[in-house]
């Protein structure tokens, strides 16, 4: 594959190739214990987004023979533009015609495109591809991938995340609308596509079989078309929509490219009657389609064989978005601090055993207790929490990520990087040598903790070591927890659950401290992200 660094464009063409790779399995000794265990044990990916997602497919050197760049522009593209755009989308097609694949990126959106590549475009041989960079600096960052990046503008707020819906988030949105018009009238059939996708399956099959009549197939959004993913042909219908959707924003700042191109659409199909045909839901699904409508919660959930494209939308902010793709073994970005991969890193584990019965408020109050206790743990022992699914639904009768019950964003300003993903151990990528490695399960037991695990019938089980802290009324001291698994050299260290299990830090002002961090990092919210309490 042929990766050539443009200065600020990005194209891509799908070849498909699906090798055969075996599913990753979770050795038993580092599964999550007792009432999630048999739940545990599903958590292999489906083989489809394994054996797709993390093969490593080799790629050619990036070419630096090209001297194609982007202008900064605010205003609709010159001539001088469109031949630098054309050049570049010909350079990445190796022809004058073909469809092109164009992804717009932000700075702050590096990361979620660079999953995109790994676990969409490299695992099926995408060729004719093209990040569409915004600012010097996100094309320099892909750049550093090996990924083509044209820069097409450089945005006032290109370094910055963009809140949903505000003014910075709608005028980036617009850029798109702009360059995809370019592209359509340079004569080339555009997919595009957001960075906040995933390709389970090859779409071009698909796509290659909407009927010659349709000029815009665009992924359904429940009661509108998707800006973000849709196929659009360089006919005059096509072009037509693109240039009144254009017109529609540069009249009203405050309307979107996705509501435009509604609008456009709409007005077309007063003349052109089947000019625009969504694509079958079956197959190209949206957030909400795809992870609310079937309670996919956790990787392995109801697993999907037909498929193909997943739009994760319908929840805010990019932490959320990139939790979410964790959780479903969609994320391939190891990073610097090898996320997945680091074969020294020491982890902690803990289960949050059904409380039925004892009352929605307190269910949700303690196992908020625990997930405080668990990171406490984690910073006396220098571990990083593996976290525990939490208890949902009217009855508390099912499991649920952490999105379900805390802001992603602030959890992630004052805790990210000091824990992991429910699902993280069966990730394909986590060594072997990590998931084999695991301490005896203990529950830390207080008087609490006793009434607490024996709700439901829910006993434990003999093979539990039990440690009963000085004050079994309060729980144990971090000096406790120290001298108790301090020397604990598995890679897993495992809890049966850690309800009323620690006490606080022995020092006052540590003790402080992880108060007020506390408070920072668990503000309420819901699934879709968006309220923050």
């Amino acid at each position: 594959m042929c990766l050539t660094c443009l200065a600020g464009l990005c194209l891509v063409v799908i070849r498909v190739h699906v090798p055969d790779i075996p599913r990753a399995t979770l050795n038993f000794t580092t599964s999550r214990v007792l009432s999630s265990l048999g739940r545990w044990n599903q958590f292999e990916a489906p083989a489809i987004t394994v054996a797709s997602m993390f093969t490593k497919v080799p790629t050619d050197p990036v070419s630096s023979g090209s001297n194609v760049s982007g202008l900064n522009i605010g205003l609709p593209p010159g001539p001088t533009q469109q031949v630098q755009f054309t050049a570049a989308i010909k350079q990445r097609l190796n022809s004058s015609q073909g469809v092109i694949l164009l992804a717009m990126v932000d700075a702050p959106f590096v990361k979620m495109a660079i999953n995109f590549y790994k676990t969409s475009l490299q695992p099926f041989r995408i060729e004719n591809y093209l990040f569409v960079g915004v600012s010097d600096r996100a094309c320099a960052l892909l750049s550093d991938e090996g990924l083509p990046c044209f820069k097409y503008t450089e945005d006032t707020a290109s370094d910055k995340a963009s809140v949903y819906m505000s003014k910075d988030f709608i005028r980036k949105m617009n850029i798109r609308t702009d360059m995809i018009l370019e592209a359509l009238q340079a004569g080339y059939t555009v997919l595009h596509t957001d960075t906040d996708m995933v390709f389970l399956q090859n779409p071009m099959p698909l796509l290659n079989e909407v009927p010659p009549e349709v000029d815009v197939a665009p992924l359904w959004d429940e009661s509108a078309y998707n800006a973000g993913f849709l196929l659009v042909r360089p006919t005059a219908n096509g072009i037509w929509i693109y240039k009144r959707s254009r017109d529609l924003t540069k009249q009203n700042s405050k309307l979107d490219d996705q509501k435009a191109l509604n609008r456009a659409i709409k007005e077309n199909a007063r003349y052109n009657k089947g000019a625009v045909k969504k694509l079958d839901g079956r197959y190209f699904l949206n957030g909400r389609a795809y992870f609310e409508k079937t309670r996919r919660m956790f990787a392995g959930d109801s697993p999907c064989g037909e498929c193909v494209v997943v739009h994760n939308n319908w929840i805010v902010s990019e932490e959320a978005k990139i939790y979410r793709f964790k959780e479903h073994h969609m994320w391939a970005v190891d990073g610097p601090n090898l996320y997945h991969t680091d074969p020294s890193r020491k982890y902690l584990i803990y289960d949050n055993p059904s409380l039925l019965g004892r009352g929605y408020d307190i269910v949700k109050n303690d196992e908020k207790d625990s997930l405080i206790n668990s990171l406490a743990i984690g910073i006396i022992l220098n571990r990083t929490v593996i976290l525990a699914p939490f208890h949902c639904g009217k009855n508390m009768d099912l499991l649920c990520p952490l999105n379900e019950r805390f802001s992603l964003s602030a959890f992630d300003s004052e805790f990210g990087g000091s824990y992991r993903e429910t699902t993280f151990l069966s990730h394909p990528l986590v060594p072997k040598s990590v998931r084999g490695s695991a301490s005896p399960v203990f529950l830390i037991e207080t008087d609490l903790a006793k009434s607490r695990v024996h709700v439901g019938n829910l006993s434990v089980p003999t093979f539990v070591q039990r440690l009963r802290p000085s004050s079994p009324s309060r729980g144990a001291t971090s000096s406790e927890i120290s001298r108790w698994f301090g020397g604990e050299q598995a890679s897993v260290l495992q809890f049966h659950s850690l309800y009323d299990s620690f006490s606080g830090f022995d020092n006052h002002e540590d003790q402080d401290i992880f108060a007020k961090t506390v408070r920072d990092a668990l503000r309420v919210s819901s699934y879709r992200q968006y309220k923050r309490g």
